[in-house]
């Protein structure tokens, strides 16, 4: 006779064994220190690198508009002197005029005219007339000047160059000398040269 059995059937709980238990454990523990990790280092990590690269973004900014602000710096900085050397260029123009005025003198240190006080063969006359010099040109180049001119006689030449020396503007005068040179009209007149440095 066959049996039915009414009464519902047990499963078994099965306990877990102690490795399967280890396992679990185990895998909970990595979990957690890797919660661990990307709440207590890897966070603030990317934080701070987000916080860095704003900061980088923010020079970046920063040195782009200071680079536009700047870009004719060397531009600038070539006018300004060549500008210097203009002003300085027309300072000795201006006392090459002033020392052929009639009455004008060079412009001279307390040294030098010290050194005039003491040294008879640096001392320029008083009272020349510098009508009897012109002057044909002017060069400069590198610190060094040429002048080339024409007078009534070597001794305006002379008191010319004596000047010069004597000025702030120049230095290490030499005149190169010259020779008569007979002009249309049967007039002579002392063709001249005369070198040396430029004070800056």
């Amino acid at each position: 006779m066959m049996r039915i059995n009414l009464s519902p059937d047990r499963k078994v709980k099965r306990r877990a064994s102690k490795g399967e238990q280890s396992l679990l454990l185990g895998l909970l523990a990595v979990v957690a220190a890797g919660a661990l990790v990307f709440l207590l280092i890897h966070r603030p990590l990317a934080n701070d690198i987000e916080e860095q690269e704003k900061a980088n973004q923010q020079l970046r900014q920063t040195n782009s508009q200071i680079a536009d602000q700047t870009k004719n710096l060397a531009q600038m900085r070539q006018d300004v002197q060549t500008a210097k050397q203009q002003e300085a260029a027309i300072d000795r123009l201006n006392e090459l005029s002033q020392i052929l005025t009639t009455g004008g003198n060079p412009a001279i240190t307390e040294e030098m005219r010290k050194e005039m006080e003491n040294n008879p063969n640096r001392r320029y006359q008083e009272g020349w007339d510098p009508k009897h010099v012109w002057v044909t040109s002017f060069e400069e180049k590198d610190g060094k000047f040429k002048l080339e001119g024409g007078s009534q006689a070597d001794s305006d030449m002379t008191q010319l160059a004596l000047r010069l020396q004597a000025s702030m503007f120049f230095d290490d005068v030499i005149p190169e000398g010259g020779g008569e040179v007979k002009a249309t009209g049967g007039i002579s007149y002392y063709k001249f040269t005369i070198t040396g440095q430029v004070r800056y």
